[in-house]
C-alpha cells in the first residue's frame, strides 16, 4: 500500500469546513506523510493504528478507512461521530481493538471478521438491533477479552456465542433493552471477571454457576429477575461489587455474603457508612425499601407490602381500589371500549366496575377485560390482589413483560394471549396451578402462554412453531396489529408466501425457453422485495419498542 493511498484514506476523516478547522490543531495533518501525523502509528510504512480519543472530531466514519487493511487498532472514542459503522470496518482482517464509545453512532451490529479481535468498546452510542448470534468463520469468539456496549438501544437476548469465548474477562451490556435469561454458560468461562447486565429486562434467575467463575464484579440490578440469590455467589472470595437491587428476588441475602468488603466503595463517602448493615449493603430485606434498594432501609407503612429484597423506591399499596387504578393508569384506561360502568379514581365502589367480579365481602375475585382496547403495560400491583382467581386481559394491545408478581395472587385462570407481551413466562407461574398447570404432574409454561416463536388458536396449550413470532401468547402465526393499525411484527411470512406463490405460478405457466431467461430476474426481484419488507418490519418493531 502506497503512502499516497494511505494519505487519501485517512483524509476521509476530514469532512466539511469544520474538518479543516479541526486539523489545524493536529500535528502533521497538513502534509502527505501519514505516518508522521498525530494519532497515527505505522509499522513498515503501513498505518496500523488510529488513536484520536477526545479530539472533538465531528464526522461520520468513512468507509475508506476499511481500505487500510493492516489496521490493528482504532480509537475514536469521546468525539462527535455520527452515522453507522461501515461494513468495511467490520471486515478489517487484522483488527485487534476498536473503541468508538461516547459518540452518536447509529445503525446495528455486524460480525467482525478479524480473528485477532481482543477488545470492542461501543459504550454510550445509539446502536440498535440485536447482537449477532452466528458469525461465519472465527468471528470474534476466539480471542475476544472485552465486549462492552453499555448505554445503547440493543434488544433481544444475550447470544450463546459468548459462552464460547474462553478468553472473555469483561462483558458489559448495561442500560440497554435486552431480555431473556442469563445463561449458565457465562459462569463457566474461566476468565470472566466483570459482568455488567444491569438496567435491562432480563427474567428468570441468577445462575448458580456464576459462583464458579472468577468474578470481581457482578451487576444485575434493575431487571426483572426473580428467585433467590444463589448461595454459590458466596464462594467468590475476591468479589468486591455485587448489586442485585430493583428485581423481584425473595428470601434473604446469604449470610456469607454479608461482609464488610462487599460494595464497600459504594458506601465510601456515605454519611452512615460506619454503621451500615453488611447484609443490607447488598439488599434491603423484605418489608423494607430504600431509594436505591440498599442500606439504609426503611420499613413499609402499615397498609403497604413488599415481599422482595432490594426493593427500590416504594412499598406496594395493597388497597384493592388503588390496585385497580394502577391497571387503569398503566393500560390507558381512558381509551377502553364497551365500558358500561367506567373505572374511576373518585368512585371507590370498584365491585360495580365493568369487568370486575367480587365476592360477598367486596374482595376482587375476577377481572375480565378481554378485547376492550387496553394499551400499555401490565402493572405488578395486580399480583397483590389477595383474592383474585381469574384474570383475562386477552386480545388487547398490551406490551412489555408478564410480571412474575402474579405468583402472589391465588390465580386459577390467567389469559394474556393476543397481546404484544415479550420475554418469557416467569418460571414461578409455570410451576403454579394456574390454568390447571400441574395436572397429572405436568407443569408446562405453554399452559400459561405459548413461548416466543410458537402459537396456538388459544395462545396457550398445544403450541406449534412459528418462526416469525415475536410475542408470547400468540394466537396466529401472522402479524400482530398495534392499536393504530400498523404491523407490530411477524409479517415477513406473508410476504414470503406471496413470493413463493408468484414464483410457482410462473413456473407452471411459462415455457421452458421463456422461463430460462425470465425466472432468474423475477426471483431476484422478489427476493429484493422480501428483504425490503423484512427490513421495514424490523424497523417498525424497533420503533414500537423504543417508544
Amino acid at each position: 500500500m502506497t503512502s499516497a493511498n494511505q494519505h487519501i484514506y485517512l483524509s476521509a476523516l476530514i469532512q466539511g469546513r469544520d474538518g479543516y478547522d479541526w486539523i489545524d490543531d493536529l500535528d502533521g495533518w497538513d502534509d502527505e506523510a501519514p505516518c508522521e501525523w498525530e494519532g497515527i502509528t505505522c509499522e513498515g510504512g503501513n498505518v496500523v493504528s488510529i488513536k484520536l480519543p477526545g479530539y472533538d472530531l465531528e464526522a461520520t466514519i468513512p468507509p475508506a478507512l476499511g481500505e487500510l487493511s493492516l489496521l490493528k487498532n482504532i480509537d475514536l472514542s469521546k468525539n462527535m461521530i455520527r452515522g453507522p459503522i461501515p461494513i468495511s470496518i467490520f471486515e478489517l482482517p487484522h483488527l485487534e481493538t476498536i473503541d468508538l464509545s461516547e459518540n452518536e453512532i447509529t445503525g446495528t451490529l455486524r460480525c467482525f471478521s478479524s480473528p485477532a479481535l481482543k477488545s470492542m468498546r461501543l459504550d454510550s452510542n445509539l446502536i440498535a438491533g440485536t447482537i449477532p448470534e452466528k458469525c461465519p468463520g472465527l468471528g470474534y469468539n476466539k480471542k475476544l477479552e472485552r465486549f462492552s456496549a453499555i448505554r445503547n438501544n440493543l434488544q433481544g437476548t444475550i447470544p450463546s456465542i459468548f459462552t464460547k469465548m474462553t478468553k472473555l474477562h469483561t462483558l458489559s451490556l448495561s442500560e440497554n433493552k435486552l431480555s431473556g435469561t442469563i445463561s449458565n454458560g457465562l459462569g463457566k468461562l474461566p476468565n470472566m471477571q466483570y459482568l455488567y447486565l444491569d438496567n435491562n429486562y432480563f427474567q428468570g434467575t441468577v445462575p448458580s454457576s456464576l459462583g464458579s467463575a472468577s468474578l470481581l464484579e457482578l451487576w444485575v440490578q434493575e431487571n426483572l429477575l426473580s428467585g433467590t440469590i444463589p448461595a454459590d455467589i458466596s464462594d467468590l472470595d475476591n468479589l468486591f461489587n455485587f448489586y442485585v437491587d430493583g428485581n423481584q428476588f425473595t428470601g434473604t441475602v446469604p449470610k456469607d455474603l454479608c461482609r464488610d468488603t462487599l460494595n464497600a466503595d459504594f458506601f465510601k463517602n456515605a454519611p452512615k457508612a460506619k454503621d451500615r448493615d453488611y447484609c443490607q449493603s447488598i439488599a434491603c430485606p423484605t418489608g423494607f425499601v430504600s431509594e436505591q434498594g440498599i442500606f439504609p432501609c426503611t420499613a413499609c407503612p402499615q397498609t403497604y407490602f413488599n415481599p422482595y429484597i432490594g426493593r427500590v423506591g416504594y412499598c406496594i399499596d395493597i388497597s384493592q381500589h388503588d390496585i385497580l387504578m394502577a391497571l387503569y393508569d398503566s393500560a390507558d384506561g381512558k381509551e377502553w371500549t364497551n365500558m358500561k360502568v367506567p373505572w374511576s379514581a373518585d368512585d371507590e365502589y370498584y365491585c360495580g366496575y365493568t369487568g370486575v367480579s367480587c365476592d360477598n365481602k367486596n374482595n376482587v375475585i375476577g377481572i375480565d377485560l378481554k378485547g376492550r382496547g387496553l394499551s400499555g403495560t401490565i402493572p405488578e400491583e395486580l399480583g397483590f390482589l389477595q383474592f383474585l382467581k381469574k384474570l383475562d386481559l386477552s386480545d388487547n394491545y398490551l406490551f412489555g413483560y408478564l410480571p412474575s408478581d402474579f405468583r402472589w395472587a391465588p390465580l386459577e385462570t390467567l389469559d394474556i394471549s393476543g397481546n404484544q407481551i415479550k420475554g418469557i413466562v416467569p418460571y414461578q407461574l409455570c410451576n403454579s396451578p394456574i390454568n390447571s398447570n400441574g395436572k397429572d404432574g405436568n407443569y408446562n409454561c405453554n399452559n400459561i402462554a405459548c413461548a416466543v416463536g410458537s402459537y396456538s388458536p388459544t395462545g396457550k396449550d398445544n403450541c406449534e412453531p412459528c418462526y416469525t413470532g415475536t410475542f408470547i401468547g400468540s394466537k396466529t402465526c401472522h402479524s400482530m396489529m398495534s392499536k393504530n393499525g400498523s404491523v407490530a411484527g411477524g409479517g415477513s411470512q406473508l410476504t414470503n408466501i406471496g413470493v413463493t406463490f408468484l414464483f410457482a405460478f410462473v413456473m407452471v405457466t411459462c415455457t421452458v425457453a421463456f422461463c430460462s431467461c425470465f425466472l432468474p430476474l423475477l426471483y431476484r426481484w422478489c427476493k429484493d422485495k422480501g428483504e425490503v419488507r423484512k427490513n421495514e418490519e424490523e424497523t417498525m418493531e424497533l420503533s414500537h419498542t423504543m417508544t
